[in-house]
This record gives structure tokens, C-alpha cells and sequence, in this order.
């Protein structure tokens, strides 16, 4: 390696404490009043009425407030849950520990509302319970605001716990749509809070005649409903009314709650014309052992000048280790008039050339779904914490946004991490990748984006120190596609009614490509109480490939593609941080920080000038971020 320049060694000191920087004010004061002021040659004498005015910058210290009602000393709110009993009369059993209160009574717990003419309050089990009529109110989890109203002519309750069981129970329970309620009778029923309960022998209906004893619009009789909030009913069993008149049996319903669920929208774009959009969403019921189908929803689309859109979106956990979510969307014959001008008419060959030019450089096959939006997600826990994460989706379809252009890309990621008790030794490797492919669907090339970042971290504590030590990859490339006929071979022309069209074929031309590697190291050691110190250092290399090079004409081969033999750029920046924190005083921080130029003598550089290693990253980053779709799988 060739001798380079060093620099300097820079080091801070910094000093925080309020106590400090005043004293320190204060002897300045002083010597600038001591001696600054004669110096200058000051004649008029500090007595007289001014030497008695404050510094208007400087502010008197205000007493603390008293204590008591709004101070510092002022007493806590009372406890929400403190369970509050009121009645006309009660008799206490001391050895049970049961209150038992009759006439109008009324049970404050927190929300949670019972009032009864008759009821028992048993202090050691945490329980309320009676065999009288009986009204509970309580807050809906999942819809703040709103309430479920629970009757029957039985209850035992656990305050604690909120596990109720109710004899002849009628239950109103919000739905997410505005305004709509679930009704539900029951001959029993078993549930835990507001967001979970079964109810047995029971029908249920969205019309509020079901509880007035009327005949409502329609109704189902179940063997078993479960109730989950804000998610969906699952019935087993059913036998289904219209207007009170038997209809048919269904061995299981599910009925969705969720507002986004099931809809339909009627609108018109330049791009599409008059569309009909409509979705319908689905809840499977829930298997043994923890596997749950969770939710889906299933898409068809009406297009004035597109042709038909098929999809299915699902989200699925299996049981408490793994969840996956997927979803397919696309169009049922191929789209043509993406590949033809806006407003602009072509015979039926020519338009056809064009089709097969489009579909040749966006790598379609001119079959059904061709046009399409395609992806999965997944988590998996394996061993212990150890934790799977990947996910992959393909975009090529028509833009809906503007005319002629399309959404061309592909992400995909996955990534390993795990927490050990060993050491506190945790680590986490992943891979992240975009692929831009170009958007303009009448070119005749696109430009094609590659960017590409790895990553492996560890971090451990050993002797009083945590110890991080991280590597992370980041690759830019640009690639032209280029779309040509074929000029050999016996099919390259393919018969049409007005003439001859040609077959085309695709080529690729990478560009330069730019490589960042950072490698960190970090650690953090405390020396007793007060004191701690921090080591990082980062190292960064950064390569540059440059594309063959075009041969002229006449000439051989294109050569090979150029890559610098060795990294064009290489710089480590180790920093050293010193903190000690002075009781009553503040803390006290020394930082020194050195930097290296550890690059070699460098070829001249092929091609423009390469990106800084800060660009590369922070392009990688924005690329990644933009062209990936959010996340859909909850954390496990």
C-alpha cells in the first residue's frame, strides 16, 4: 500500500452541567468587572440609582408551589377499578365473605356497569353473581365509544378476570359498520371480556325485533355461535329464517364484521373509463390446535377499456408460530391498447407490431394474466426466538395513474434473527432487493434499476461490555433492455390477414455498477457508576464495475467487463467517546475521532465518477423503501 497523508487527530471536550457553565459565568462576571472594566478607562462610579435595577436579562428564582391540590403533593385520581356497590338493603356473612344487597342495585366496576334487584358479591373469589334479572353494560374493545349490553336471568362474573357465564342471555354487540348492532339469544353463554364469547342453543339476527320477541326480517337459529370482536361470528349448525319461514341449513356461516370487508365503488379515469370495482370478503372458522384461517377477500373489477380484473387477497396465521399473507390480482385476457399511443389509429398490422414489441420488452407471453400483481409474505418462529421473515412480489400491469406507462417492478427479502441467554447473544442477517424495471410501455428500450443490499449483525456482552459488530452491503446497477427484431430463424415472421409481422427479440445491457461495503464495530464498556466509555469504528470499501466495452464495427469480441483490480476507495473513521457523569453536577465528555485514508493507488476510473459511499447507501435505502410494499403480517 502506498504511503498516503494522515490527518490530524480531532478531539472535543464537552462539558454539560448546568451548575458548571453558570459558575464559570460567574467568574468571568467578575474578572470582567474587576479588572476589563478599569482597564478601559470606565469614569462613572457604579452608586447611585441604577447600581439597584436587576440585569433586565436575568430572572429572580420563583419558590416551588405549595403542596396540596395541584402541586407536587397533591393526591392520585381514585382507582378506576375499585369495584362500588349500592342497594336498599344488605346482609354480610363475615365467615363466607359474600355481601348479599337487595332492591335496586347498582355495580360500578371501572366501565363495567350491572345493575340488578337482587345480587351477591362473594370478596375472596372476585365474583358477582345472581339468579335474578339482571342488565350488564360494558365497553366494546375494539370500538372505542361504542358498548355491549348483555341480559338474562342469570349471572356469575369474575371482576378480575371478566369470564362471565349467563343463563338466558340477550346480547347486543357492535358491528364495525355505523350504526349496526348484533342481536343474540342464547340459553347459555360463556365469555371472556367484550371481545370473545360463545353462546349455545342461540339465534342471532342484525334486526332489533329479535329482542322485543317479534318476528324479525331474518334470523339464525345455531347450535354454537362464537363471537369474535371487530373480526367475524362463526355459527355452527344453522338453520336459516326469512320472515320467519324455515329457508335452508348451513353446516357453517361465518359473518364478517369488518367495514372494508365487502364493497363496490362505480367511478371513471382516463386510463380505465367507466369502471365497476367490487370486493367481497370472507372469514374461514377457526380449527383445532391453534390453526386460524383468518381473513381474505376476493376482487372483481368491470373496465370500459380495460379487460377483466380477477384477484384474492389472504391473510392466514398457523397457530401462534407463523403467519402468512398473499394475494394475486390480474387481468383475464392481455391488455393491448397499453402498447398503442393514446389516441392515435393504426392499421392491424401495424397495431400489432406494436402489441408484440410492448409485450416482447416487458417479458409478456400474451396469455391470460399476463398483466398481473403477484406476491406472499411470510414469518415463521423455528427454535426458541429464532425468527424467518421473507417475502417476494412481482408487479407488471398497466399504471391506472397515467396513459402508455406501467408499474414494472420485483422485491423480495428475506432475513434470520434470533436472541440467545448466552452472553445476551443476539444476531440477525437479511437480504433486501429491487428491481426497477421501466415503465414507458411505447419505448423502444428501458432503463432498468438493480439495487441490492446484505446485511449480518451480532452483538454479544462480554466483561462489562456490549459488543455490536455489523457488515452491510449495498449494490447499484443500471441495465438497458433493448427490444429488435429477429433477423434469423425460420419463424421470426409470424402470418397475419394484412401482411407479415415480425417476431422481436429482447437484449440487456448492464451499465456500471457501484458496490459499498461498511463494516462496524462497536463497543460500549461502563467503569463503575458514573463512568463509560464507547469504541466505533467504521471501515467502508467501495468497488466500481464498468460494462464490455461496444466493439466498432469490424472489429472482434467486446472484451470482458472492467473491474477495478483492487477497491477504488477505502476509509476507516474509529471514534472514541470517554463520559463521566459528576453527582450534582452534570457530565463531563471527551470524544477524539481519526481518520484514514487507506485507499491504494487507483486506476483511472472507468466510466463518470463513481458514487460517494453516503449516496450509495442512502440511494439503496430510498430504492428499497419506495419500490417494496408495506408489510401485512403482523409480528408474530
Amino acid at each position: 500500500m502506498a504511503d498516503r497523508p494522515l490527518r490530524s487527530l480531532a478531539w472535543t471536550l464537552r462539558v454539560q452541567s448546568p451548575v458548571l457553565l453558570r459558575l464559570v459565568a460567574t467568574v468571568g462576571m467578575v474578572a470582567a468587572t474587576t479588572f476589563l472594566l478599569p482597564v478601559a478607562g470606565y469614569a462613572q462610579s457604579p452608586i447611585g440609582p441604577d447600581a439597584q435595577r436587576p440585569s433586565a436579562g436575568v430572572r429572580p428564582i420563583q419558590p416551588s408551589p405549595p403542596a396540596g391540590p395541584g402541586g407536587p403533593s397533591a393526591s392520585p385520581t381514585p382507582d378506576p377499578q375499585k369495584v362500588k356497590v349500592r342497594g336498599d338493603s344488605l346482609f354480610h356473612d363475615r365467615q363466607k365473605g359474600i355481601t348479599r344487597f337487595r332492591g335496586n342495585v347498582h355495580v360500578d366496576y371501572g366501565p363495567t356497569i350491572i345493575d340488578s334487584e337482587e345480587l351477591s358479591v362473594d370478596s375472596r373469589a372476585k365474583e358477582v353473581f345472581t339468579d335474578a334479572r339482571f342488565t350488564l353494560v360494558q365497553p366494546d374493545s375494539k370500538n372505542p365509544g361504542r358498548k355491549q349490553t348483555i341480559t338474562g336471568t342469570g349471572l356469575r362474573y369474575n371482576y378480575e378476570t371478566q369470564e362471565a357465564q349467563v343463563r338466558a342471555a340477550n346480547v347486543s354487540a357492535p358491528a364495525e359498520f355505523a350504526g349496526q348492532t348484533i342481536h343474540v339469544r342464547a340459553k347459555n353463554l360463556h365469555g371472556w371480556g367484550s371481545s370473545r364469547w360463545d353462546a349455545s342453543d342461540a339465534v342471532f339476527s342484525t334486526c332489533a325485533e329479535l329482542l322485543e320477541e317479534q318476528v324479525p326480517h331474518y334470523h339464525v337459529e345455531a347450535k354454537l355461535i362464537q363471537y369474535y370482536a371487530n373480526d367475524k361470528i362463526v355459527s355452527w349448525d344453522n338453520r336459516v329464517y326469512l320472515n320467519g319461514k324455515y329457508t335452508f341449513w348451513l353446516p357453517v356461516w361465518v359473518m364478517p364484521l369488518k367495514r372494508e370487508q365487502n364493497d363496490l365503488n362505480i367511478g371513471r379515469s382516463e386510463v380505465e373509463g367507466f369502471s365497476l370495482r367490487s370486493s367481497y370478503g370472507y372469514s374461514l372458522p377457526a380449527m383445532k390446535d391453534g390453526f386460524w384461517l383468518n381473513s381474505g377477500k376476493l376482487t372483481a373489477n368491470l373496465f370500459e377499456k380495460k379487460p377483466i380484473g380477477l384477484g384474492i387477497e389472504h391473510t392466514a396465521t398457523w397457530g401462534y408460530e407463523a403467519a402468512t399473507y398473499a394475494f394475486l390480482y390480474g387481468l383475464l385476457t392481455p391488455d393491448r391498447s397499453n402498447f398503442l399511443p393514446f389516441n392515435q389509429v393504426f392499421a392491424d398490422d401495424e397495431a400489432e407490431k406494436r402489441v408484440r414489441r410492448g409485450q416482447a420488452l416487458f417479458g409478456l407471453n400474451g396469455l391470460p394474466f399476463q398483466d398481473r400483481q403477484v406476491g406472499i409474505e411470510h414469518k415463521q418462529r423455528l427454535i426458541g426466538n429464532m425468527e424467518l421473515d421473507g417475502r417476494f412480489e412481482d408487479h407488471n400491469i398497466y399504471d391506472p395513474m397515467a396513459q402508455n406507462f406501467r408499474v414494472n417492478k420485483q422485491s423480495s427479502r428475506i432475513s434470520l434473527k434470533d436472541r440467545l441467554s448466552v452472553l445476551g447473544l443476539t444476531y440477525d442477517v437479511g437480504y433486501d432487493g429491487t428491481r426497477q424495471r421501466g415503465n414507458q410501455s411505447t419505448a423502444d428500450r428501458l432503463s432498468q434499476t438493480n439495487s441490492d443490499r446484505g446485511r449480518a449483525n451480532l452483538g454479544f456482552a462480554l466483561f462489562g461490555t456490549n459488543v455490536k459488530i455489523g457488515s452491510q452491503l449495498d449494490r447499484n446497477q443500471q441495465v438497458n433492455r433493448i427490444v429488435t427484431e429477429k433477423t434469423t430463424g425460420s419463424n421470426f415472421r409470424v402470418q397475419q390477414s394484412g401482411g407479415e409481422v415480425p417476431e422481436y427479440e429482447v437484449k440487456d445491457e448492464p451499465g456500471i455498477a457501484n458496490t459499498n461495503i461498511t463494516n462496524t464495530l462497536n463497543a460500549t464498556t461502563r467503569w463503575g457508576e458514573n463512568t463509560n466509555s464507547t469504541l466505533n469504528v467504521p471501515y467502508r470499501i467501495q468497488f466500481r464495475e464498468a460494462p464490455p466495452a461496444t466493439p466498432a464495427p469490424g472489429a472482434g469480441a467486446p472484451s470482458a467487463p472492467i473491474a477495478t483490480p483492487a477497491p477504488w476507495d477505502q476509509q476507516a473513521e474509529p471514534q472514541f467517546d470517554l463520559t463521566h457523569r459528576i453527582k450534582g453536577l452534570g457530565t463531563i465528555q471527551l470524544q477524539a475521532q481519526k481518520f484514514l485514508d487507506l485507499t491504494q493507488d487507483p486506476a483511472p476510473s472507468p466510466g463518470a465518477a463513481p458514487l460517494t459511499p453516503e449516496q450509495l447507501r442512502t440511494q439503496t435505502e430510498e430504492r428499497i423503501r419506495r419500490y417494496g410494499k408495506f408489510d401485512k403480517v403482523p409480528e408474530l
